[in-house]
């Protein structure tokens, strides 16, 4: 979606660090972003998602995230795209359907599985 509507590419990406901002809220997590600076995605994103949370952390003076009180605690979050990201497609999940549904994608609606079938009398059905 991203890089299919390059004009809404910057709401779109400032969207996305606000939720990510405040998933880190939530989850009690500051965390260092670290990107591929050689994207501008990428770099874009954690620049726009360090904002949101420096702005977060002023908002909410009491809150209080891990590795507050040292920095060795503190996360990392990352920043990849996904031909950057090996071990993702590792971590997919590996059951039958997963799996169906990924590789035949275009002939399944909903529940249903389209094909066809060619017969003896060289019919298709």
């Amino acid at each position: 979606k991203i890089f299919s509507l390059r004009s809404q590419t910057g709401a779109l990406l400032g969207r996305i660090a606000e939720k990510l901002a405040e998933m880190c809220l939530a989850l009690g997590e500051y965390p260092y972003v670290r990107f591929k600076a050689s994207n501008p995605y990428s770099t874009k994103l954690a620049y726009l998602l360090q904002e949101a949370l420096n702005a977060l952390v002023r908002r909410h003076p009491l809150f209080k995230y891990h590795g507050q009180d040292s920095s060795a605690e503190r996360s990392t979050l990352l920043i990849l795209l996904r031909t950057e990201d090996l071990v993702t497609p590792m971590a997919h999940d590996f059951t039958l359907q997963a799996a169906v549904r990924d590789m035949l994608e275009e002939n399944i609606d909903g529940d249903t599985y389209t094909y066809e079938v060619q017969l003896r009398s060289g019919r298709s059905r």
